[in-house]
Parts: C-alpha cells; sequence; structure tokens
C-alpha cells in the first residue's frame, strides 16, 4: 500500500462516489445523487487553497483504493476558550471492495504524522449520525466525542 499526495481532481471526484453514494442513501432528502461532474468541479476549485491536503492510497498493485481531504486549521485564542492548532479530516473514504483492509487505518496514520509536522494539538472529524460504520471505524482509532451536533427540523 502506498500513500501520497495529489492535486489530480478527477481521480479525486471517483473516488468520492463510495461516499457520496453512502451519504445519499443515508439522508437522500440533504443529499444529492453523485454527479461525477458537479464533484470534480468543486474538487477542481478546492484543490489549490494551501489549507487543503488530499491524500490518495494505493494498493499492492497501484491501484487507488481510497482518500483522505483535510483542512489545516487554527483556532486563535479568545475570551473564551484557548487557541489551538488543528487538522480536520474534511473527508475519508475507502472503495467498498478495500473496505475492512486497513486502508482507512493507514490513512489515519498519515493524518497522524501530518498533523505532528504540523504541530497540531489535535486531529478533527464529524461524521454522519446513522453512519454506523463510521463510529465503529473512529471509535476503534481512538477518537473521541467532543461536541454533539444536533438539529430541529421545520418542514412539515
Amino acid at each position: 500500500m502506498k500513500i501520497r499526495q495529489t492535486h489530480d481532481y478527477h481521480l479525486i471526484a471517483q473516488l468520492n462516489k463510495t461516499v457520496h453514494d453512502l451519504h445519499h442513501r443515508l439522508y437522500p432528502a440533504l443529499f444529492k445523487p453523485y454527479n461525477y461532474n458537479s464533484v470534480k468541479n468543486y474538487i477542481k476549485e478546492m484543490i489549490n487553497y494551501s489549507q487543503f491536503t488530499f491524500l490518495i492510497i494505493s494498493n499492492d498493485y497501484s491501484e487507488p483504493v481510497g482518500y483522505a481531504w483535510i483542512e489545516y486549521r487554527e483556532y486563535p485564542t479568545d475570551d473564551f476558550r484557548y487557541g489551538y492548532r488543528s487538522v480536520f479530516v474534511r473527508q475519508l473514504s475507502i472503495e467498498e471492495k478495500a473496505q475492512h483492509k486497513g486502508y482507512g487505518t493507514a490513512l489515519l496514520n498519515e493524518i497522524d504524522n501530518l498533523a505532528k509536522v504540523y504541530q497540531a494539538d489535535q486531529i478533527e472529524l464529524d461524521y454522519w449520525y446513522s453512519n454506523t460504520q463510521a463510529t465503529q471505524f473512529y471509535q476503534k482509532q481512538a477518537f473521541q466525542n467532543q461536541r454533539i451536533y444536533v438539529y430541529k427540523s421545520l418542514q412539515k
């Protein structure tokens, strides 16, 4: 397995299909069906921002099987809390055929290394409540709840 940084927005858009389809299946009222061209154009805009890094993980045959999109964040000290630096995992996705083979763990280990280089205080992420697979994976990776995000629908 090999991990590398990339600016290949075409590849990221292709690899996004797995996680996007999952989100659409779990929350069809929130997530549109996957559209390669829309996702590609969005990623094309995002990929050159300096606070974002895109990582690709490939199998032993050099076939891409997943990706992570991370963001370097700096929270300033204010009157309410201390400042800190974090690496925020915006997206992490592994192709279905490659899941449960250590690719997600390898990506998180690489993100951990990048966070140390950035001198981050923590790695942050969020995931959708109904995504029980993500809940189990992140708990296994020693992530802890810090905040709970809730909503109240105003739709009738």
